[in-house]
């Protein structure tokens, strides 16, 4: 019996009893965001309007939105209408409703249902996913340490250094074993978001904390991936059941705090390890602006740092699975370094992701990541010469199966952007590229992006698109530092170019010794720049060959690539350049 209604022999008299009732229970009295929902979403059916109940009207009249609300950028409604539901499951449950009414929400709709306990038809829903134990891979996988960090105690400085430290040696390379297999199981990355607390006396602590843990969770569901379990209002016990019933999972609990200090507003937030209690990663996010102080804005920089290129998550697995061959190694560290230009890596990664898609032909994740990592073997592929053709079809193909399998989330669109790229498309991905900022804000995102800008001749946008996810990334060293120097090197201020070099520390990556190269014969400095030719040589024979053909490839712009050749002449070697030999 639905809502619109058609709630007789109930009448309103008894809905609003059952409504009370509910709100003075303890898996409500604290909960003002779902009393508030709840309690529009009943009336405006009670009232016959139930026909008006859409996402864009609750967020107007429950959440404060404007009305530019657009529910695709902004899941707040969608995410709480699934805490909702499953709250008054629970409730229906377990609650001793004296009148007997059942209010639920059904799926997929914001309508409410009304209907007489003794008339409920009983269903039992499993929603918990086990399977046979893998002891295998369990012992393989690298726990923390027992003894929890006190979470208050972690100096930020600390962390930060210690994330530095991580990445460093992460990049740091040797050639990986062959992938001999992939096993049959699909272990899972599981992230319990717990309610978001604010200080107590500040309002604008208050106003910020009140939506965020949705938006968390609404935001990781789309980045996808990750599976979002939503802990609101849930009892002490509940971590540890998820825990039990996921035995071969990695689970984490994401908690936040949102405090304000000196007048000055900030986010700090942690990752734990679910099984030891163990804090793993702990950051503070300042609101540093008004403009900031948009739940919805925070909570795009906090998944940024949690799910992103660099993001927390990625960098713990890739410590728990640094030593074995696990999927979620062969998904986790493509996601981390697809954009390092390290090549020794690629095949492996290529056989083990191939493997991966041939077993669960629907895993979207694994097909976004392939898309990327065809990107790389193509781009890989062009700076030896070598034809591309059959890198750029994989890419369209995998791009069009993540895209198809989970259209929303962030790998695919990342899939779709690179595909658009990669066929010359600019007008499709620039369109891609800038949703993407819009909606993920990573800084390493910023960097990439901004690349690919200055590579197409948009070197307005791109440049300081680079140096701003540089400056938020914090990273002293880094290849985000190489398209600066080249960009400095094309504007001739050469001492420029090598500042920005001596930050990269990638000597093995070939466009390193390629800008050294030409840098050090634009100033006169033969024995350096001959040096850097027989690096260059030893990473990529007779490259000079090839100049036109990679860059081209990589969509750079002619007037660039002109302007590479003249110093590559000057360092004395015979650059080809197709297209004057045809003219």
């Amino acid at each position: 019996m639905t809502g619109d209604l058609k709630i007789n022999p109930i009448d309103r008299e008894e809905v609003m009893a059952a409504l009370s009732q509910m709100f003075a229970s303890e898996m409500f009295r604290n909960s003002e965001r779902m009393q508030q929902f709840l309690r529009y979403i009943v009336i405006e059916t009670l009232e016959g309007r139930a026909d008006r109940i859409k996402s864009y009207s609750i967020a107007i009249e429950v959440f404060g939105r404007n009305s530019g609300f657009d529910s695709a950028e902004d899941p707040i409604v969608r995410t709480t209408a699934t805490r909702l539901r499953s709250l008054l499951d629970r409730y229906n449950q377990t609650a001793n409703n004296e009148n007997g009414i059942i209010i639920q929400l059904p799926k997929g709709r914001y309508v409410p249902e009304f209907q007489r306990r003794e008339e409920r038809q009983e269903t039992r829903l499993d929603d918990t996913e086990t399977g046979p134990a893998r002891t295998e891979t369990l012992n393989k996988r690298k726990r923390w340490p027992s003894a929890p960090f006190a979470y208050a105690g972690i100096s930020l400085s600390v962390v930060a250094a210690v994330a530095l430290v991580i990445t460093a040696v992460l990049l740091d390379f040797i050639p990986w074993p062959p992938f001999t297999s992939v096993p049959d199981h699909t272990a899972s990355v599981v992230v319990i978001v717990r309610d978001t607390t604010a200080t107590a006396g500040s309002q604008a602590a208050h106003y910020l904390a009140q939506d965020f843990s949705e938006l968390v969770v609404g935001k990781l569901v789309n980045h996808g991936g990750i599976k979002i379990v939503d802990a609101a209002g849930e009892a002490a016990d509940f971590v540890s059941s998820i825990v039990k019933s996921r035995p071969d999972d990695d689970v984490f609990t994401f908690d936040s705090l949102v405090r304000e200090g000196g007048g000055v507003l900030s986010v700090l937030w942690k990752l734990n390890d679910a099984r030891s209690g163990v804090v793993v990663w702990a950051t503070e996010e300042p609101v540093k602006n008004e403009a900031l102080r948009d739940p919805n804005a925070v909570a795009d920089v906090v998944i940024g740092r949690l799910v992103g290129l660099e993001g927390a998550i990625p960098t713990v697995l890739s410590i728990i699975y640094g030593d074995h061959a696990d999927r979620r190694e062969c998904l986790t560290k493509p996601q981390r370094i697809a954009f390092i230009y390290h090549s020794a890596f690629q095949q492996n990664m290529r056989q083990c992701l191939e493997k991966v898609v041939e077993k669960d032909p629907a895993d979207a994740e694994a097909w976004g990541v392939l898309a990327q990592l065809y990107h790389r073997l193509g781009r890989n592929a062009a700076s030896f010469g070598k034809d591309t053709s059959e890198f750029s079809q994989l890419l369209s193909d995998a791009a069009q199966k993540s895209v198809e399998l989970a259209p929303q989330s962030f790998l695919g669109m990342q899939a779709s952007m690179y595909a658009a790229y990669d066929k010359k498309d600019f007008q499709g991905f620039e369109f891609v590229a800038r949703r993407i900022l819009s909606r993920f804000h990573d800084p390493h995102l910023k960097i990439r992006i901004g690349n690919a800008f200055s590579n197409i001749g948009r070197d307005d946008e791109g440049i300081p698109l680079t140096r701003e996810g540089i400056e938020e990334s914090g990273e002293l060293q880094g290849l985000g530092y190489l398209s600066l120097g080249y960009e400095r090197y094309y504007r001739g201020d050469m001492l420029g170019a090598l500042e920005m070099l001596s930050r990269v520390n990638a000597e093995d990556y070939y466009l390193v010794p390629l800008l050294r190269a030409i840098t050090m014969a634009q100033l006169g400095r033969s024995e350096e720049m001959n040096q850097a030719v027989s690096r260059l040589h030893a990473l990529r024979p007779d490259y000079e060959e090839n100049l036109y053909y990679d860059f081209n490839h990589n969509n750079v712009t002619k007037p660039i690539i002109d302007s590479i050749a003249v110093g590559l002449r000057k360092a004395g070697l015979q650059v080809v350049d197709p297209q004057a030999q045809l003219n």
